[in-house]
């Protein structure tokens, strides 16, 4: 068979990028019943090219799908996806080529294969991208910084453990999917013409990107959270008169603002703007937190040695510190 008769009827659908040139996508739709005049040896050859050609239409609309959707994850927390569109082509498109195996050449066979892994490659990126692009997510970030705010510790790792097995689960889903790419047959399917790989890289490294920010995000905030919990410890210990141990507390939660600092600032450089806001509060919460720590460890210690009125001048500045603390976000 003529292995170009792929090209010439499905027409360049590696250029399609926006979900609303769908419609017009070019290539066989699914009542186009025509064959290729020539270049076939039987009719079940040209059955099976009929249905990888059906299969790689339906296959490259998903795609056009997903990078609309990654074109807007810049800001994440306000990204329109709605999985079932490109879920449904792709189950279509396995359709298609389940059809094509049943009277497919070892060439055709070669082709049902590399297309199968393909739709793979989109599946998984459907399933990350729904994660990354659900509509809950601002809200679920400002409810575990409220529940951390009123140090309702219980409902925000609550919260954090929620959103992590979400970025997690996004997480087992695209890192197999970079693996495949790696290792898709590109000749193959750009005879086929199916999307190109290089701009389905590019998708997957901006859902990477975005998985990042949150999972930095998430590690911050479980290092506030643990750090506050030190304080509470601390603070229970000193109104005990046990100063010893009320500076140990403090000094461990300052240990861990330091690190929800500094994961958050390493972490910066490569934000998408739309969580940009989020990582400011973050550093400005971990920082005060910080330096209220501080203030709290230095008045146990004073108090220990029976300075008490450093040891109240200290413990208000540090009271002081938690209310700004307090504002971050605002």
């Amino acid at each position: 068979m003529n292995r170009r008769t792929y090209l010439s009827l499905t027409g360049g659908l590696g250029s399609v990028t926006l979900a609303g040139c769908l419609g017009s996508v070019p290539g066989i739709g699914d009542d186009d019943t025509v064959d290729p005049a020539d270049g076939f040896d039987s009719e079940s050859e040209r059955r099976a090219d009929r249905n990888i050609r059906r299969a790689v239409g339906s296959l490259n609309k998903a795609a056009a799908s997903l990078q609309a959707a990654e074109s807007q994850l810049e800001d994440p927390e306000t990204a329109d996806f709605d999985a079932a569109e490109p879920a449904g082509r792709i189950a279509d498109g396995r359709e298609h080529l389940e059809s094509a195996t049943e009277a497919a050449t070892d060439d055709q066979r070669a082709d049902v294969a590399e297309l199968r892994a393909y739709a793979d490659v989109l599946a998984r990126l459907t399933d990350a991208t729904e994660t990354v692009a659900d509509g809950d997510l601002e809200a679920d970030l400002e409810t575990i910084q409220a529940d951390i705010e009123a140090r309702e510790l219980e409902a925000a790792q609550a919260g954090l453990d929620e959103q992590r097995s979400d970025t997690e689960s996004a997480r087992d889903r695209l890192d197999p999917a970079l693996e495949t790419l790696e290792d898709l047959d590109r000749e193959r399917l750009e005879s086929l013409d199916a999307v190109s790989i290089a701009d389905l890289e590019v998708g997957v490294e901006t859902l990477s990107t975005v998985l990042d920010a949150l999972e930095t995000l998430q590690t911050s905030f479980a290092s506030i959270v643990t750090g506050y919990e030190h304080i509470d410890a601390g603070e229970r210990a000193f109104e005990n008169g046990e100063y010893k141990p009320a500076k140990g507390e403090f000094e461990t939660a300052r240990g861990e603002f330091r690190e929800a600092n500094s994961v958050v600032e390493a972490g910066r450089a490569d934000t998408p703007d739309g969580l940009a806001e989020h990582f400011e509060a973050a550093s400005c919460r971990s920082t005060a937190l910080e330096s209220a720590a501080t203030a709290f460890t230095e008045s146990a210690t004073a108090a220990g040695d029976g300075d008490h009125a450093t040891a109240d001048e200290r413990w208000d500045d540090a009271e002081a510190l938690l209310e700004d603390a307090d504002r971050c976000g605002e």
